[in-house]
């Protein structure tokens, strides 16, 4: 499961998940957002926040997630 954006409590929601955050600004734990190219294509799960709209990365998240829920 990959997460593209850093939301609050969303370490409490995921305890002991199998989970990626991708954020421009990592976090410990996090992989930077360059990561995404190799992250996404290979998850089952991508979760991408609002913010990928305005600016205008979301149209190349949602290709590199075809293949996830």
């Amino acid at each position: 499961m990959a997460v593209v954006g850093r939301y609050p409590g969303l370490d409490d929601w995921a305890e002991g998940l199998d989970l990626t955050v991708l954020e421009r600004q990592p976090g410990a734990g996090d992989l930077p957002d360059p990561a995404c190219e190799w992250v996404l294509p290979e998850a089952d799960w991508v979760f991408l926040t609002a913010s990928s709209l305005t600016n205008k990365t979301f149209p190349r998240l949602a290709e590199l997630s075809r293949h996830a829920h």
